[in-house]
């Protein structure tokens, strides 16, 4: 009985030791997700310093296997027919949902790119595609320091215009050009349904959103809202 009692305690000490390791261990890598990060001035060798809503980082010189989280960057890849890295199925179904017209050219454009999952995506997924960077259309706090960890990520300010973020997202992978023909084209369309009102301000719009549970109230910063304004 002593035997396994001295066993005993010696066991316990070990768990106990395991254990704190394990607390601190858990501490520094939640203390490390929180560390700011240090401000970055300059590029390395065939990196380029970017600006975007967490500051400003290096991304390649050519961006050409980029991953789309979320508006605008996988609808303007869809606009420039660029394929990317992977395919997120959570924010497919977003976009699709909202867009439905969409979703025949977007399976097609990523018909043969790999799947990520869901939120969050599969770490070990987004490792095996090799993206040279990653554009969020979220600002999801602590996840970004993981992901970055996999490319430089890009976080759009999601309270920004929407022109601003497609003109940022062309910037990213080569295709500012393509960005501002697309504004100019739709400004274009904008002047010609200006036109087809004496004075568009005597009109009052209430911009809604449906679902299944509910509906929702769109502001003057929402997507539509914007294109509203401009309306007149």
């Amino acid at each position: 009985m002593k035997k396994i009692g001295t066993f005993l305690k010696k066991a316990l000490k070990v768990l106990l030791v395991g254990l704190l390791v394990l607390v601190v261990i858990a501490g520094a890598f939640v203390i490390w997700l929180r560390i700011e990060p240090e401000e970055v001035t300059e590029c390395a060798a065939g990196f380029r310093l970017f600006e975007h809503s967490q500051g400003a980082g290096c991304i390649p010189a050519q961006v050409e296997r980029a991953v789309a989280f979320g508006p605008p960057s996988d609808q303007f890849f869809l606009a420039v027919d660029y394929s990317p890295a992977a395919r997120v199925s959570f924010l497919d179904q977003f976009m699709i949902s909202n867009f439905p017209a969409l979703e025949a050219p977007w399976l097609a454009l990523t018909a043969d790119v790999p799947d990520v999952g869901g939120s969050p995506p599969n770490i070990e997924a987004m490792l095996s595609v090799n993206p040279d960077g990653i554009i969020s259309g979220f600002s999801v706090g602590d996840a970004n320091k993981i992901l970055e960890q996999v490319a430089p990520v890009i976080v759009l300010d999601s309270s920004e215009p929407w022109k601003e973020g497609m003109l940022s997202v062309g910037e990213v992978i080569g295709e500012r050009a393509a960005a501002e023909m697309l504004i100019a084209e739709y400004e274009a369309r904008v002047d010609i349904l200006r036109a087809q009102f004496d004075d568009p301000s005597e009109i009052t719009v209430s911009h809604v959103r449906v679902f299944e549970e509910g509906q929702s109230m769109r502001l003057q910063s929402s997507f539509g809202g914007q294109n509203l304004t401009e309306d007149g």
